[in-house]
């Protein structure tokens, strides 16, 4: 299941009532951008997922604790073609370090969490990020998933280090924790170390094509400026 430029963006979301759920609702209150519908439960989401295949899956709980990364496991492999967003208005450190840095049991790709309230201002942009994202699937060169540390050298010259998040023959994703935001069209280096010949490192000319910084309001007021940035490969020397 591939996002289409031009449809709608399906989004399932999985919440206990109440008027808090408002927000979320006004978030995706575009017709021609979004079509929502509402569960009350994981299982129903099963039952009626033959009539409702879904791009994006929304999930609230109370407080996100270390058993519900399970609980986004179970749903990634049950969805697997579907993005997952985990809202909760409170957040064990611990379970957000495990979602954040791969230590889990399963690679989370395509997952969000975020804190509420202030987090959930954030919804549009993640939407629309992994819609951009799915839909690089039909590209002439597809994107294999990549780890590794690499440095980026920008317009300044100032150098950050970040990593891999994959690669293509053209360009690559990059997570980069940084201060000052890349800018579309802006001239880079990166730097990182061959895969076939031990002690090389590769320098490459390339293009910011998009950036935006990811973790939100509440990562932001601590000090975390964790981008995610697109790039398109120049040249190698």
């Amino acid at each position: 299941m591939l996002f289409q430029v031009g449809m709608l963006t399906r989004i399932a979301l999985v919440s206990s009532p109440g008027a808090e759920i408002e927000k979320i609702r006004s978030t995706f209150r575009n017709p021609m951008r979004y079509t929502v519908r509402e569960f009350l439960s994981m299982p129903s989401v099963i039952h009626e997922l033959v009539s409702f295949p879904m791009d994006i899956l929304i999930m609230r709980v109370a407080k996100f604790e270390e058993q519900h990364i399970a609980m986004v496991i179970k749903a990634r492999r049950r969805f697997h073609d579907a993005a997952i967003v985990m809202l909760a208005r409170e957040i064990n450190p611990a379970a957000r370090l495990k979602v954040t840095t791969g230590l889990s049991a399963m690679p989370l790709d395509r997952f969000k969490l975020l804190q509420e309230p202030l987090e959930v201002t954030d919804l549009a942009a993640i939407a629309e990020k992994f819609r951009k994202y799915d839909s690089s699937a039909h590209r002439l060169h597809p994107r294999a998933r990549r780890d590794g540390l690499v440095q980026i050298i920008d317009k300044r010259g100032l150098v950050h280090r970040g990593e891999f998040l994959d690669f293509a023959q053209m360009g690559a994703r990059l997570s980069v924790p940084s201060l000052q935001k890349f800018e579309a069209r802006e001239s880079i280096q990166i730097v990182y170390g061959s895969t076939s010949e031990p002690g090389k490192q590769n320098r490459v000319e390339a293009k910011i094509v998009w950036s935006q910084f990811d973790g939100g309001i509440v990562d932001q007021f601590r000090g975390v400026k964790q981008q995610t940035a697109g790039v398109r490969f120049i040249a190698t020397y």
